[in-house]
């Protein structure tokens, strides 16, 4: 989360620069960073949130080769209608939600295999959307383990939005 939020930070401009010295890092604020600090908590997380919507490339959060150097056209905003179109509070299966976005945004993954080429942008969809999300408390993730030779790995099985994930969504759709 921390690298997300420096990206959120530069893209909203709040921040203009920054250097690692050592341990610590050395921060920079723009005027726009000083009057963020100075506004209440539920404003600053609408606002990074807003800025992570809008303005910044979701393609750092997922970035293989097979997703391209861009996304669909409308992606972020096929997106946000599809999660504004959620109950707050509904567990959604995440396989049906994440195929339907996929389908409805033309989101592709260059692979052979369409086996993996579906797993991939299942991973893409949860790591630049669902888990921003979750990292906002906008919504709930819930994983379950599948076996997978000898081991288990952990996979989404379900999300939901939280009502103040709702508001969230609804706010920055404005």
């Amino acid at each position: 989360m921390a690298y997300f939020s420096v990206i959120k930070i530069r893209r909203g401009g709040l921040l203009l620069d920054y250097q690692k010295q050592g341990q610590a890092r050395q921060w920079r604020l723009a005027r726009r960073g000083t009057k963020f600090l100075n506004t209440d908590p539920l404003t600053q997380v609408l606002f990074l949130l807003d800025t992570w919507w809008h303005r910044v490339n979701w393609l750092v959060a997922y970035p293989f080769e097979g997703m391209g150097e861009s996304l669909p056209p409308d992606f972020t905003l096929i997106a946000l209608a599809h999660l504004r179109a959620l109950p707050a509070g509904k567990r959604i299966r995440f396989e049906p939600f994440a195929d339907r976005l996929i389908g409805a945004a033309g989101l592709t993954w260059t692979a052979p295999d369409a086996d993996v080429a579906r797993m991939a942008l299942h991973g893409a969809v949860e790591r630049m959307i669902l888990s921003i999300l979750n990292d906002f408390r906008a919504a709930q993730l819930e994983y379950q383990k599948r076996r997978l030779g000898r081991g288990a790995i952990s996979e989404l099985a379900a999300f939901r939005i939280t009502p103040f994930g709702k508001w969230l969504l609804d706010a920055i759709a404005v």
